[in-house]
């Protein structure tokens, strides 16, 4: 598990978006022109500079990310994103103390209209 401190304030640079793209690549869509002159979104989903996958960085169990979100030294929010494809996942209970939210991803690679959002877990 690797923790980054988010201490950019209102320049919030380690948002959901943010984290999801660096650790499965760049999100974007592929457009088709049809024989009737429309265009058509044929795919969608991470598609290059991709980082994490099924053969790389299988270590890293979970990304989480440290806010700042208040005044004092309790005022701290840890957010995890899991890694679909880690060899030893860390079971989402186990830090559900610990974190305010934590994200899951299906497969980011598989289909054509993959979403980038990562899915609440929700821990007992």
């Amino acid at each position: 598990m690797i923790v980054v401190y988010n201490n950019a304030g209102e320049w919030n640079l380690l948002s959901k978006f943010t984290i999801t793209t660096a650790m499965f690549g760049s999100y974007g869509f592929v457009y088709e022109s049809m024989p009737d002159l429309s265009i058509e979104v044929i795919r969608r989903g991470h598609l290059e500079n991709r980082k994490v996958t099924k053969g790389t960085l299988r270590s890293l169990s979970v990304v989480g990310v440290l806010e700042h979100t208040g005044t004092g030294s309790d005022a701290l929010e840890l957010y995890c994103y899991h890694n679909p494809f880690a060899k030893l996942p860390i079971e989402p209970n186990l830090l559900a103390e610990l974190a305010r939210n934590q994200y899951c991803f299906d497969d980011p690679y598989e289909g054509m209209n993959v979403w980038w959002e990562p899915k609440l877990i929700e821990t007992k």
